[in-house]
């Protein structure tokens, strides 16, 4: 299935969507912490295309399916939460926020519908489509371009003041993707069946307000987890 041409009037996807919102939640996850900075200037290294080499690992371990369990993201996200609290018990705080930025991001790269879900609608349009006419590409946009103006998806970061209590890193991966994938199918459709006003249905906005407020909880957990 190809793009719809509308679509493709969408600015391709900048790197603040890759950067940010990840360091946002990174940030203010360590609850002021002073060296709250490792965690945020560390948290969208894994999107360097060196921790995770192109082309397999780039995107499998950024992804977990909500549904069928399969993807990467926990095993990450739990690898670097070990090396955290190993850097905890030693006493290198520094490091051990570094590795908490690390650990974050495969922990909320799930918490977005599409690295929970529709592999194989993602799956046909990579095939036939540069990844920035992709609907990943142009959904990942609409949340960058609503992070700080708009409908604010920042501010349920930002302001959050609940935490859900990790006690396995991989499990809360795989309980974020649960979460997260329940709201693809209605996003995906919106996209297609109306492309050029999806972005103002308020449906789509409330989904990716549970998604993103989901996910600054489950950070706050794993902050909390590992140190």
């Amino acid at each position: 299935m190809l793009v719809n041409e509308s679509l493709k009037s969408y600015e391709p996807v900048s790197v603040k969507w890759l950067s940010t919102p990840h360091k946002d939640y990174a940030y203010y996850a360590c609850d002021g912490s002073s060296y709250r900075n490792y965690a945020k200037d560390a948290a969208d290294d894994p999107d360097n295309g060196v921790m995770d080499p192109e082309p397999f690992y780039r995107y499998y371990n950024h992804y977990e399916d909500g549904s069928l369990h399969i993807g990467g993201a926990p095993d990450r996200c739990n690898e670097f939460a070990d090396s955290a609290i190993s850097a905890v018990n030693n006493g290198y705080w520094s490091t051990a926020h570094q590795r908490f930025g690390y650990s974050s991001h495969y922990l909320i790269d799930p918490g977005i519908p599409f690295h929970s879900d529709g592999v194989i609608q993602q799956g046909g349009q990579y095939i036939w489509n540069s990844y920035e006419t992709t609907y990943h590409s142009i959904y990942e946009n609409y949340v960058n371009g609503q992070w700080t103006s708009g409908y604010e998806f920042k501010d349920y970061v930002q302001y959050n003041t609940q935490s859900i209590t990790v006690t396995d890193p991989e499990e809360a991966v795989e309980d974020n993707a649960e979460h997260s994938s329940q709201y693809f199918d209605y996003i995906w459709t919106e996209m297609y069946n109306d492309p050029q006003n999806f972005g103002s249905d308020i449906y789509v906005a409330y989904y990716t307000a549970q998604c993103v407020q989901e996910c600054a909880k489950y950070a706050h957990g794993l902050y909390d987890y590992i140190m």
